[in-house]
């Protein structure tokens, strides 16, 4: 069986799910992955064949801007010598709204990793493209893929078909561990909220909950890592727990997540709203506990006691109380069962067989 994957959007989380899937799936199959030339290929097993092509990352002017006629020609031309049995779009590119149309005569899989909206998104140009990709590729997809039973119930109240929707874990993301240094230790009172900072990830809500761990845990540090706007939560950032909050506001490398994984003692997800999230599954590879809120089909993947603690969004007092207790307790264990339930849910294999066994 031939697939085509198409991961436009080449960098980041997109690229590590990309790479992953496509790794496990070409042992059961041949595998094409479309991605942008600037993406780095060196997540992607030499069985997986890469096709580079000149398309830029999802900023709208660059996007329409940049529309090379003759290469979508060529890869057109190319994909129907491959003749796939499967075309699968991994992400929400913009150009998908060509291609979707296109490449209609063949069977046609989507991911849909945000089914909606994020708070913050809706008002935008760019959010209105991305909820009309998303919504055209939905109507001509033979399955919609999503990671979590309520993301398909997002689907549902959508109007989408059930038997349309096909619901698979996110899956491992151990990789990330052959990039850890034997020499960097996790530090005790050490916790990190890591990602694109965005209006939905609560920053907010953890910069707010800082002061009154503080009052408990006076060595508390926290470190909030990841490219984005940091300017709405500098006011946050006062005297009496600067000391205490460690900003890295840039695109973070394979190796420094490692590190930074490493060296905290569990990772906090205060979201306002989420869908799903490669974090959880990154800190699990790293026998990390999550703190994270009850929002989107997070709570799907974390048992709430056992892996880590589930929160209300929004509310900084109860991530506060919930950070306080994570250090009274043995958070060892903790670790040890989110490894292992990364392991046993998010097994790669198990999402390529339900993947192939597919009828479309």
């Amino acid at each position: 069986m031939k697939f085509i994957l198409f991961a436009l959007n080449g960098r980041g989380g997109m690229l590590h799910y990309t790479s992953q899937y496509a790794n496990a799936l070409s042992k059961r199959a041949e595998v094409y992955v479309v991605l942008p030339s600037y993406s780095d290929t060196t997540l992607f097993d030499p069985s997986v064949r890469l096709i580079k092509i000149k398309a830029p990352p999802l900023i709208l002017k660059t996007v329409l801007a940049s529309i090379n006629f003759n290469q979508h020609s060529k890869l057109l031309k190319q994909i129907k010598h491959i003749n796939p049995d499967r075309i699968h779009f991994m992400d929400n590119h913009p150009w998908y709204l060509l291609y979707v149309l296109i490449l209609k005569k063949y069977k046609i899989l989507v991911t849909q990793h945000d089914p909606q909206l994020h708070s913050g998104e809706t008002i935008s140009m760019r959010g209105f493209i991305i909820n009309l990709v998303n919504k055209l590729l939905r109507n001509k997809a033979n399955k919609v893929i999503v990671h979590g039973k309520n993301l398909k119930e997002v689907l549902l109240e959508f109007g989408l078909a059930e038997k349309k929707i096909v619901v698979v874990p996110h899956g491992d993301y151990s990789f990330f561990t052959k990039f850890s240094q034997k020499n960097i230790k996790s530090e005790r009172y050490t916790i990190l909220q890591f990602g694109r900072i965005v209006k939905y990830k609560g920053v907010d809500t953890l910069l707010k909950a800082v002061p009154l761990i503080k009052k408990k845990i006076p060595l508390i540090r926290v470190i909030i890592a990841g490219e984005g706007d940091f300017s709405p939560y500098q006011k946050y950032l006062t005297k009496n727990i600067i000391s205490n909050v460690k900003i890295i506001n840039h695109y973070i490398s394979d190796e420094t997540v490692a590190e930074l994984f490493q060296r905290c003692s569990f990772v906090v997800l205060p979201y306002d709203d989420a869908t799903q999230s490669g974090i959880i599954p990154i800190a699990y590879s790293f026998k990390k506990p999550v703190v994270t809120t009850n929002v989107g089909s997070l709570p799907e993947v974390v048992e709430n006691g056992i892996t880590g603690l589930i929160i209300e969004p929004k509310n900084s007092k109860q991530l506060a109380e919930a950070v306080i207790s994570m250090f009274k307790r043995d958070l060892k264990p903790m670790g040890e069962q989110g490894y292992i339930k990364m392991k046993k849910m998010m097994d790669w294999n198990q999402i390529v067989n339900k993947i192939l066994s597919l009828t479309l």
